[in-house]
């Protein structure tokens, strides 16, 4: 299933975070921002992916801007 960058951004946010008003606070960043890329409205910015990655760095990023793989890094051990 091919998806748009917009909808990979909700997805890993429904994966992560308990709500997208808490991801955006733990991101510092507005709301809005994040709603704006949940609706479609923005594409997610270099700078608010980088964010991702240094807030998040379990999240894959491949997947999130591609599309391959698993929202998710596969755990090490």
């Amino acid at each position: 299933m091919n998806t748009t960058i917009n909808e990979r951004f909700r997805i890993m946010i429904e994966t992560i975070a308990p709500s997208t008003c808490n991801f955006a606070v733990c991101m510092g960043v507005s709301p809005t921002v994040i709603y704006n890329v949940v609706k479609g409205r923005n594409e997610p910015s270099f700078k608010l992916l980088r964010k991702v990655a240094l807030t998040y760095p379990v999240v894959n990023l491949r997947w999130l801007v591609l599309g391959l793989g698993d929202v998710l890094n596969e755990q090490t051990e």
